[in-house]
């Protein structure tokens, strides 16, 4: 066999493979139950008071299902324990929508097929520093909790 004929097999076997690679679909993702609207979404402010940090943020959120949710939105607050603003990097947001006084509620529901805001606050036991290194959400996570 000439080498012109091993090219054009060679040609021939890419030419199949980059075929069935790019006709097969994508896996698919099934969509996320409840999306955070980034664009809604903003860091109010923080307080340090005693031995508590408050991070205040508000959430715009949307329930992508047809059937009403729980849910808790936990925040990672990294690099205010790496600044020395906070001693724990993992917490979990408290409904404030009602004000803060009384006991804080950690869980939040959301109607079928609908957007709402979250007006929430971060409690963390103080690091020793008084500044936050930026001004931004901090990397947030839905958990969903189930109805049993």
């Amino acid at each position: 066999m000439g080498t012109t004929v091993k090219k054009l097999i060679a040609l021939f076997l890419l030419m199949t493979l980059f075929a069935t690679c790019a006709c097969s679909p994508a896996p698919s993702r099934e969509p996320e139950k409840i999306t955070i609207i980034e664009e809604g979404s903003f860091f109010r402010g923080f307080e340090v008071s005693g031995k508590y940090v408050r991070i205040y943020c508000h959430y715009e959120v949307k329930n992508n299902t047809s059937e009403q949710l729980k849910f808790k939105i936990k925040g990672n607050f990294r690099a205010d324990v790496k600044g020395g603003l906070l001693k724990e990097a993992t917490l979990y947001a408290a409904n404030i929508g009602m004000g803060v006084h009384g006991p804080l509620e950690y869980e939040f529901t959301i109607a079928p097929n609908w957007e709402r805001g979250c007006e929430v606050v971060f409690v963390g036991e103080a690091g020793g520093a008084e500044t936050k290194h930026d001004r931004l959400l901090p990397e947030t996570e839905i958990e969903y909790i189930s109805e049993s």
